[in-house]
């Protein structure tokens, strides 16, 4: 097949699980003919290189003018990039980590590395310790960090864990908004500026298998897994990217997302890249600039932007803020990373008009595994369909430490496997692989769920114990190693608890020693004091007088998941409570819906209680649950 000028391209329409599978009718390797990531990225180059890829605002300010790169631009600062990397003497399975916000340069950076080397993204929120410990663990050679920055305290954490780690040899910098390098470390764009752009100097034979990065997995805290990744996994999510979401050189869309992160690196990044589309960075804060929601619907009309992607607390976020601009260009919106409220999706669909379709990606499969299609009918609370080319299965999930059943029925809830080109090829620490990959090429998500008749998958609850925070995942494990140093508490739990902003936040319960004294307060505030991590500091503490056990004596987490989300619907419905109204709340994890709260009113008279319950499930419609409401 002639590979020049074929930067990636849907096939067709996709809104049905018959349009998935009318994909697969011919090989894969015929529709998406890549070797490596530089390949497919050049493709897209040569097929419109005047054609913008990257645009850079500094500031939301509509006056501030944007920096713009386009296709040959950014492809020969790749180039350039990689033949630095080649320079320095690095191989094919060197490592160069990076401590980047999302910039056009961290793009050179990720992209560059991949070409000449394997890529180590790092989350820059990280302590110097943690960063240390991921550049020892993944062997790196060189670190790249932004320089000094008004807005950031990356770069001195970067030089604190580069003494950490004297593996790495060399220390780069990236300046961001026209600020100047600090002295004694090389400016990284300025040393790749006398590469040569048409060629890479490294005559390197690329294999699909081989590996393009190193992402670390397990949580924004606690002790980090890198997941390696290979060409083959990357190229492919991204393709199903462009499938899905029918990107094109006619799309227009916010970067927010972190490199870091894969969503942001692959499937809002690659993804997009070589489908031929325009990547708007909105600030090198993104998100977290107290500018970015207050002034997103204007960035939107001034761009023309045509979608899209935002984590639920963007989108919660957003549905607070009057549309004060002309958003008419927007036809798409999706989200992902965590689950996404009911009433959430329906206030953002009535402040712009546009469905928010849903999907389910995670490191170990490069960012993507099902998708609501972006022409699909949406189906509130699914993650739609799994990729062309992969198969997703349920099967019998009895608990944590028992061996997987067989294959579920249509419908039966279960744990969701996948299989498909994007699996990774395991840890870096072997050990790790044991109950996530399987021989048979399956790897279990530790995502509970089921498949419809017409193959849509919904998610109902996590067997894999993990908080997710708008968007971070936590390990609880780091929570309660801390407050278990505490000279009076003897044992703890830390689970989520649903929040209407954040999707759920870290809550903790705590038994103390026999004859020790401690209060709430106290042991709340030591814990935030020991965890440098600010998503993983619990919401607050509950000592109770034992945890709840299993018939074996094992902690029975989903108990206490309950009882948290009691504790947030009681919250939630306290105004109403004060009225006068008489109400018992209950939770319960259950196999098929996941968490359910019954809201159960007392004295109410019938003809008042179809609006009581309306009520009562919009007050809680922003929590990721399934609510009850009845009448005594």
């Amino acid at each position: 097949m002639d590979k020049s000028n074929n930067m990636f391209v849907p096939v067709h329409k996709v809104s049905t699980l018959e349009d998935v599978r009318a994909i697969e009718a011919e090989p894969l390797e015929d529709r998406m003919p890549y070797q490596n990531i530089y390949e497919a990225l050049a493709a897209a180059a040569d097929a419109e290189p005047d054609f913008p890829a990257l645009t850079y605002i500094s500031d939301m300010d509509p006056a501030t003018t944007p920096v713009t790169w386009s296709r040959r631009d950014f492809m020969n600062r790749v180039t350039q990039a990689a033949n630095l990397f080649h320079d320095l003497g690095l191989a094919s399975t060197d490592v160069v980590a990076f401590l980047l916000p999302t910039l056009c340069e961290t793009h050179v950076v990720l992209w560059g590395a991949e070409t000449a080397a394997v890529a180590a993204p790092i989350n820059y929120l990280l302590t110097a310790d943690t960063i240390a410990d991921l550049l020892i663990a993944s062997k790196a050679k060189i670190l790249i960090a932004l320089g000094p920055h008004p807005d950031f305290d990356i770069w001195d954490r970067a030089q604190e864990a580069m003494a950490l780690a004297p593996a790495v040899q060399q220390l780069y910098q990236v300046c961001a908004d026209g600020l100047e390098p600090a002295d004694g470390r090389p400016d990284f764009m300025a040393e790749i500026a006398s590469q040569p752009t048409d060629r890479l100097l490294a005559n390197r034979h690329f294999d699909k298998s081989d590996i393009a990065a190193l992402f670390h997995t397990g949580g924004t805290t606690g002790v980090p897994k890198l997941a390696q990744h290979d060409h083959q996994g990357q190229l492919f999510s991204a393709w199903g990217a462009v499938q899905m979401n029918a990107v094109s050189s006619e799309n227009i869309m916010p970067g927010v997302f972190p490199l870091f992160h894969v969503a942001g690196a692959l499937v809002n990044g690659l993804a997009v890249l070589c489908g031929g589309a325009h990547i708007i960075i909105p600030t090198a804060t993104g998100a977290r600039n107290p500018d970015f929601i207050p002034g997103f619907w204007k960035m939107v009309e001034r761009f023309k932007m045509t979608s899209f992607s935002g984590v639920p607390t963007i989108l919660t976020a957003l549905t607070g803020r009057p549309v004060d601009a002309d958003i008419s260009s927007l036809t798409y919106a999706r989200t992902g990373a965590a689950p996404m409220a009911a009433e959430t999706a329906k206030a953002f669909e009535a402040l712009t008009g546009l469905k928010i379709h849903e999907s389910l990606g995670m490191t170990e499969t490069c960012g993507l595994i099902s998708m609501s299609p972006r022409f699909a009918e949406r189906v509130p609370g699914t993650a739609g369909f799994t990729l062309p080319y992969a198969r997703t299965m349920i099967r019998e999930f009895h608990g944590e430490d028992d061996p997987l059943g067989e294959e579920c029925a249509v419908g039966e809830n279960g744990m969701v496997m996948y299989r498909g080109p994007n699996v990774f090829p395991g840890y870096t620490d072997p050990a790790r692989n044991e109950g996530v990959l399987f021989d048979d090429g399956w790897l279990a998500t530790g995502d509970l769920g089921n498949i419809n008749a017409n193959g849509i998958l919904r998610l109902t609850g996590r067997a894999k114990d993990v908080i997710i925070r708008g968007g971070h995942n936590i390990d609880p494990g780091i929570i309660e190693v801390v407050v278990e140093k505490h000279p009076a508490v003897r044992s703890s739990v830390a689970v989520g608890q649903p929040d209407a902003y954040a999707g759920e936040v870290p809550v903790l319960f705590v038994v103390l020693k026999e004859g020790a004294s401690a209060n709430e307060d106290e042991l709340a505030d030591f814990v935030r004091a020991n965890i440098d991590e600010p998503p993983a500091r619990p919401r607050w503490v509950r000592i109770v007088p034992a945890l709840p056990v299993t018939g074996v004596g094992k902690i029975y987490k989903p108990e206490l998941r309950a009882r948290a989300s009691e504790i947030a619907c009681t919250e939630a419905l306290a105004g109403m409570v004060a009225d006068g109204l008489q109400m018992d709340i209950s939770a319960e994890a259950t196999k098929a819906s996941g968490m359910v709260v019954t809201v159960n009113v007392a004295e109410v008279p019938p003809e008042n209680q179809a609006d009581l319950a309306q009520r009562i499930q919009a007050c809680l419609g922003n929590f990721s649950l399934t609510i009850k409401v009845e009448f005594a």
